[in-house]
């Protein structure tokens, strides 16, 4: 018989951001803290906001396909 997982808690905060900032969830197995860059927040042509997008984008998806395939990504 399978044990039932534990639940997962992941932050996204905006780099430079205060961690303490964050709430507490009792009973999650781990949280996550990742950091990346406010898309919204860049400025300068459509071109350069829209590639900020996307890396944040890619980011997210390579962190979570590797966390679950089972390794932490911290």
């Amino acid at each position: 018989m399978s044990r039932p997982q534990k639940e997962r808690v992941l932050f996204l905060c905006v780099r430079n951001s205060a961690r303490e900032a964050c709430p507490l969830f009792p009973g999650a197995a781990w949280t996550l803290h990742w950091s990346f860059p406010d898309p919204a927040a860049v400025e300068g042509p459509e071109a350069d906001r829209l590639a900020t997008f996307r890396q944040v984008r890619d980011g997210l998806r390579g962190r979570i396909q590797a966390e679950l395939a089972g390794g932490r990504t911290s």
